[in-house]
């Protein structure tokens, strides 16, 4: 079992993007990630942010989802 603490942010995606469109890029995410292995966070303006944590697949997941 792979221990995620959210202070270990990997890496994130954020923009100008609705809460749908991030759960759904959620839900592509190998299962380690779904769940504690994953959050999605909303800001101001329409703002929001897919943050992955853990030592699971780097950003070029990022770049594939």
């Amino acid at each position: 079992m792979i221990r995620i603490f959210r202070e270990d942010t990997q890496w994130a995606i954020a923009g100008n993007v609705s809460m749908v469109a991030l759960e759904r890029l959620a839900g592509q995410l190998p299962k380690e990630l779904q769940g504690d292995g994953s959050k999605i966070v909303a800001g101001n303006d329409g703002f929001a942010a897919l943050l992955v944590f853990g030592d699971l697949p780097n950003e070029s997941l990022a770049k594939q989802l």
